[in-house]
This record gives structure tokens, sequence and C-alpha cells, in this order.
């Protein structure tokens, strides 16, 4: 409940019930993200988990990321053009 002095556009009571609502917003995107894109993996043919793994680490790659990535973070992006450059230069 809002206090009797609040201003014409506030929303919560408080910090608390601010925050409680941004952390359940967040938990309701990525738990629909990650049905998107578990989705998207049966529609291509794909097996759910275990599919794509990162070429340096062999890692499996996030559901987060972009359906074509290859890496797993930028660490291991930047690890392989490194050594892409390593081997073309000698």
């Amino acid at each position: 409940m809002l206090p009797k002095d609040a201003g014409p556009n506030r929303r919560y009571c408080d910090v608390v019930c601010r925050r409680r609502h941004w952390r359940r917003v967040q938990r309701h995107d990525e738990i629909y993200q990650r049905a998107v894109w578990e989705g998207l993996r049966v529609i291509r043919g794909e097996t759910l988990y275990g599919q794509s793994r990162c070429r340096v680490c062999d890692l499996p790659v996030s559901l987060r990321k972009r359906t074509d990535s290859v890496y797993c973070s930028a660490k291991c992006r930047t690890r392989a053009w490194r050594l892409r450059r390593q081997a073309a230069v000698g």
C-alpha cells in the first residue's frame, strides 16, 4: 500500500517492493528466454543439451547467447583469435 503522501507517479511503497518486483521480472524473462531457445533448438532438430560447445574450451555454449554462437565467452573468442593470428604469423 502506498503512503498517503506519495506522489502521483509513485508505483511502489518502498525500495524493497521495487527490488522484489525487478527480481521477479528478471527471473520471468530468463525462464521465458530459455523456453524460447529450447523450442527453437527442437524445431531445428538439435538435441537440447550438449549440442553446441565452445571451440576453445569445449564447454557448452549458454542458451542466452545467439543461436550461432561459437564460443562460450569473450575470453575464449579472444584466445581463438590470438591462436589464429599466431598460426598465421609463424
